[in-house]
């Protein structure tokens, strides 16, 4: 069977230095932490998950290489 789940993050561009990366994600981490922010989530029944800056690109990696296989078995052929 096969599953999928929506997720959300922030991207930033290749190369930017690893302490604003640190700073980004802190101060992400700590708005996820408030009440106010969690509530707001709830009602879009999203349900917030922290990953580190490296755990979420190995998810990107690894959600592209298994999607890639699925697109490249279905014979999928975009449309212009």
């Amino acid at each position: 069977m096969l599953e999928s789940l929506e997720r959300f993050g922030l991207m930033v561009p290749a190369g930017t230095p690893l302490d604003t990366v640190d700073r980004l994600h802190k101060a992400v981490h700590q708005a996820l932490e408030t009440d106010a922010v969690r509530a707001g989530l709830m009602k879009l029944s999203l349900e917030p998950a922290e990953a580190s800056p490296s755990e979420f690109a190995q998810l990107i990696a690894s959600e592209t290489r298994r999607w890639a296989e699925i697109v490249r078995a279905s014979a999928f052929q975009p449309m212009d």
